[in-house]
């Protein structure tokens, strides 16, 4: 009489099984953590971004100095000198295509947010709210908000420039 031998055991699938769930963990964290790394290196770059366009715009007239109305545009800025902010500027860059804005501060792939406020509230120059930008929804996941300070017509603007995802 023949017998046949037993070509897996009860051992071996117990190892299969255990290989299996192992190589599952390791995936899934592997995954989880590459999402928090780029979650982490998104938020970095927004809050760059945030800090740095704040930072142009009430240090920097532009490029050219008198860039209201210039087709010819290369970079913005919203004073006549270090914080001191311009009128005429200020309700242009409020004017501009939100779209252009974006190409121009180098936020294409999120939304911003920028308003100008006096003693909490909303500066109006001319009839015009200095405001552009949709604020930030409920269901943004990365928000960064970048505020400085500046003088308009000798008092101190509250200027928040807030960059979201």
């Amino acid at each position: 009489m023949r017998y046949k031998g037993q070509v897996i055991s009860i051992d071996a699938y117990a190892a299969f099984t255990i290989i299996i769930l192992l190589l599952a963990f390791i995936l899934t964290n592997w995954n989880q953590t590459a999402n928090e790394l780029r979650q982490r290196e998104i938020r970095s770059e927004i809050t760059l971004s945030a800090i740095s366009i704040s930072d142009s715009l009430v240090k920097s007239a532009g490029d050219p100095s008198s860039w209201e109305g210039e087709p010819n545009l290369n970079m913005l800025g919203l004073v006549t000198e270090d914080h001191i902010l311009n009128r005429n500027k200020l309700i242009a860059f409020v004017g501009l295509n939100e779209t252009a804005l974006k190409d121009f501060l180098g936020v294409q792939r999120y939304n911003f947010y920028f308003r100008a406020t006096q003693k909490g509230t909303l500066v109006n120059l001319d009839g015009v709210k200095l405001s552009v930008g949709p604020y930030p929804t409920s269901s943004a996941t990365i928000i960064t908000n970048s505020q400085r300070v500046a003088i308009l017509n000798n008092t101190y603007v509250n200027l928040n420039f807030i960059v979201w995802r």
